[in-house]
């Protein structure tokens, strides 16, 4: 399959563009031009270009705003790259023959108790608000759209994943804050990317949480089991309550996700936790 792949330089698309191109695909990195403005009119002309030169089979969109404060002081650039683009890239995707997208949102939009099923929605924060409608046109013209948390070992030089951070920590010998009141059910780098590559071969249409099993685990709990599966008896581990910091912009408490439709879409067990870290760290003993 040919597949053109937006934020190809980031967390996710450092991994997923080796791991589709290692599946036999053939991956077109966008890459964005530096005498080109990256306003709207810079990147939609861009976009054009891209997609009209690619004559992909399917688009993958990975970028966004993901830092939530910086979300919250920058509304402009957050609706840009997390709404805009979006609906940028399905629209002129829609221009180009069978070509099929999908983008990844986020687990930022449960803001009430959990598990949640796809058709629950409390943004409590701008990063949440624009990235739920980036999903809509998508969706519109019959894209798929993963809302997902993700961890695993980063490829980006600028990007460290959740796991990746608390280990650098332990590293170091550090006391290690981690929330045992935040709750959310991650899946790793190559379980997501395993999903990503099923959705696109089914060309598979719609809203789908992709996560681990609905129980979830708080992330003081994550840091635990990680920590614990590795044999690091000596990290040091604090639980704290996220109430604790003061965060620019509020924060959900329970992102746990209900992933039975997309199991049942793809015929695939949910996986748990503990195989997720396994598969992302391999035991060394």
């Amino acid at each position: 399959m040919r597949i053109l792949l937006f934020g190809a330089s980031g967390l996710l698309g450092s991994f997923l563009a080796p791991y589709l191109a290692q599946a036999g695909h053939e991956v077109i990195a966008f890459r964005r031009r530096s005498d080109v403005p990256s306003d709207a009119p810079g990147l939609e002309m861009q976009f054009a270009d891209a997609i009209g030169q690619a004559r992909a089979q399917a688009i993958v969109n990975l970028i966004a705003l993901t830092q939530v404060d910086a979300c919250e002081d920058d509304l402009a650039k957050a609706s840009l790259l997390n709404a805009q683009v979006p609906e940028m890239l399905s629209r002129h995707a829609a221009g180009a023959p069978g070509c099929f997208v999908l983008h990844i949102s986020t687990d930022h939009l449960y803001g009430t108790p959990g598990p949640h099923p796809e058709e629950d929605f409390h943004p409590l924060n701008v990063y949440a608000l624009t990235k739920y409608h980036g999903e809509f046109p998508v969706l519109e013209r019959g894209g798929c759209v993963l809302r997902t948390n993700f961890f695993g070992r980063s490829r980006a030089a600028a990007r460290a994943s959740l796991s990746d951070w608390i280990l650098n920590e332990v590293a170091k010998g550090a006391p290690v804050p981690v929330f045992d009141d935040v709750r959310f059910s991650p899946l790793g780098l190559h379980s997501l990317s395993r999903t990503i590559e099923a959705v696109l071969a089914r060309r598979l249409a719609g809203l789908f949480n992709a996560g681990s099993a609905q129980q979830g685990v708080s992330k003081a709990e994550f840091a635990a089991l990680l920590c614990g599966h590795l044999g690091l008896v000596d990290a040091r581990l604090e639980p704290r309550s996220i109430e604790r910091l003061a965060l620019r912009a509020p924060r959900p408490r329970d992102m746990r996700m209900r992933s039975a439709r997309l199991a049942d879409a793809l015929a695939w067990p949910i996986p748990d936790i503990h195989e997720e870290i396994e598969h992302e760290y391999p035991a060394t003993h």
